[in-house]
């Protein structure tokens, strides 16, 4: 998307940005019913979670609404819409949900930063990306039955598969070894 100069808006590129070296300043000189920055055309699964992470921050402070919708009518809500005071110096902001109100795969959604008052906003590093849900633990080789003698050593072995870090603690009867 190229630069947009109206009257009553300008989006422009500037640099540095918070991470690399561009970011995208939006400055409002006049609120309308409908001034945002938006990408249209985003993909998304049905029922997924999705993790949203951008840098921000505007001149006064001013609040930004956050939102993902159907980039056509009837625009219904796909699971991500929020209100955040960005502040005035760069933040990170981050926040995970779940889609909503579709059963398919979709390509018309549309993720748009709303401006909610006369401000210069500075957006950069947005991301949206498929939550990997993280997997149980599973063991998939139990330990064997040993029989050692007292002051012997018995040693144990198991295998299970999961979302790493995993970790194990051996115990027999509420005793912890």
């Amino acid at each position: 998307m190229g630069p947009i100069h109206e009257r009553s808006r300008t989006l422009s590129i500037i640099s540095p940005g918070l991470e690399g070296n561009n970011a995208a300043k939006f400055a409002i000189s006049n609120i309308g019913t409908n001034t945002h920055l938006y990408q249209g055309g985003v993909s998304l699964e049905p029922n997924t979670r999705y993790k949203l992470s951008y840098a921000a921050y505007s001149t006064s402070g001013s609040d930004l609404y956050v939102a993902l919708i159907k980039q056509v009518s009837p625009y219904s809500n796909y699971g991500l819409s929020y209100t955040l005071n960005i502040g005035t110096g760069w933040q990170t902001f981050s926040t995970e949900f779940t889609t909503k109100g579709f059963t398919g795969t979709v390509n018309d959604g549309y993720l748009y930063f709303w401006t909610l008052a006369r401000d210069t906003y500075y957006i950069d590093n947005i991301r949206l990306e498929k939550v990997n849900a993280p997997v149980l633990p599973t063991i998939t080789t139990q330990p064997q039955d040993q029989t050692v003698d007292i002051g012997q050593t018995a040693t144990f072995s198991v295998a299970a598969t999961g979302t790493s870090p995993l970790t194990y603690q051996w115990q027999e009867e509420r005793c912890e070894y």
